[in-house]
């Protein structure tokens, strides 16, 4: 196995388990999130998941791109693409989240589970406008420097990390450039200003998706591998990634682990990077159903599936201790298995139409281990 195909294969390798990060930290609903540590780890390893998606992308966008200039011509293929595989999908999936919207909001008013009346939704998405499709949902949250800043969603709240990935595409031209002359260097400013979270606020413009698209960008274009970076420094990444897991626990929503979190997002990435080369050079390679299948997960698990799961699970169950962590882990699988299960019915039944929401990702029925045992 060549270096090149050792790369690719590692990061294919690691779609699904982060498409699964994802899926945990939004398991953890209310009364689940009582349990302070289940909702700090969720939540960071979900951030871990989602940055390394933005870094695969930096790194992908500019993957094979030879020549030291990035051409008009070149920026508006890249372009093209992205519409398919980003635009037409954002579009789609927070138009038809609505619906999983309205049912939750009746569910939540006929069975005493306080939620909004369907008419006040329909009159609130009325008010916001264009807005459900960019910054429907705006949080606050405090910086190291003990400053505010806030992050915002759109309806479906999965969709910010593509309408930030689609905004740092855009402006990839001023990246390439940026990452090409300054190098390590620009790098490192662009880590401070995430570690510090010294940024203006405009929705679409993070901080994170800058960072981390930047740093597999510059991978890419100065033609370094990164599964071999992360194999070279493994010790240096496992022993950040343990000891700012640990602090983080200590001082769980104390102000003090905002000064871990950025560390071990960082570190946790490159050590999933080792993890994932080991059992890819150990010819333990992840099943392309799966693979494909990522991307829908990501999409269509929130918010009527965990959101539903939890809530009919919980009305059945007595709510305790022990039961709300049984409550967490059953939800989760339960979530996974009926996005495959959706996803296999979809691509088995109506593959057009799921390649549309899927971005014309490859989804066709001859390159798939179907999930119920056949090779």
């Amino acid at each position: 196995m060549t270096n090149m195909e050792l790369q690719s294969k590692t990061i294919d390798f690691l779609r699904f388990p982060l498409a699964i990060l994802v899926v945990c930290a939004h398991c953890c609903l209310p009364p689940i999130d009582n349990l302070s540590i289940i909702k700090t780890v969720s939540d960071q390893l979900s951030e871990v998941a989602v940055a390394s998606f933005f870094m695969f992308s930096g790194f992908l966008f500019f993957n094979n791109i030879k020549s030291k200039t990035f051409t008009n011509t070149l920026y508006i293929q890249k372009m093209y693409g992205r519409v398919k595989t980003l635009l037409i999908p954002y579009i789609l999936w927070n138009a038809i989240s609505i619906i999983p919207y309205i049912i939750m909001r009746f569910l939540g008013k006929t069975n005493g589970g306080g939620g909004a009346s369907v008419k006040s939704f329909l009159n609130e998405l009325s008010k916001t406008g264009i807005n459900i499709f960019w910054n429907y949902i705006e949080v606050p949250h405090i910086t190291i420097l003990g400053s505010n800043f806030y992050s915002s969603f759109p309806l479906l709240g999965t969709t910010w990390f593509i309408r930030d990935l689609m905004i740092v595409s855009l402006l990839t031209p001023i990246i390439f450039y940026f990452i090409k002359y300054t190098r390590f260097y620009g790098l490192i400013l662009i880590g401070v200003l995430y570690y510090t979270k010294f940024w203006f606020y405009i929705p679409g413009f993070s901080i994170e998706a800058f960072f981390f698209f930047s740093l597999g960008a510059y991978f890419s274009i100065h033609q370094k591998n990164i599964t071999l970076f992360s194999l070279k420094y493994y010790h240096l990444f496992f022993g950040i990634s343990a000891i700012t897991f640990v602090f983080i626990l200590y001082f769980n929503t104390n102000q003090y682990s905002l000064f871990f979190f950025p560390l071990f997002i960082i570190s946790t990435i490159f050590s999933a990077m080792v993890v994932s080369a080991y059992y890819v050079q150990k010819g333990k390679l992840m099943s392309r159903f799966f693979i494909n299948s990522s991307f829908f997960i990501y999409m269509a698990h929130v918010p009527l599936l965990t959101n539903g799961c939890i809530w009919i699970l919980k009305n059945i169950f007595p709510i305790t201790p022990l039961f709300l962590v049984l409550l967490y882990f059953i939800g989760i699988v339960l979530v996974i298995f009926l996005c495959l299960t959706f996803y296999y019915l979809l691509n088995r039944f109506v593959p057009n139409l799921l390649n549309i929401f899927m971005g014309s990702r490859q989804v066709t029925p001859q390159n798939i281990k179907v999930l119920y045992g056949t090779n």
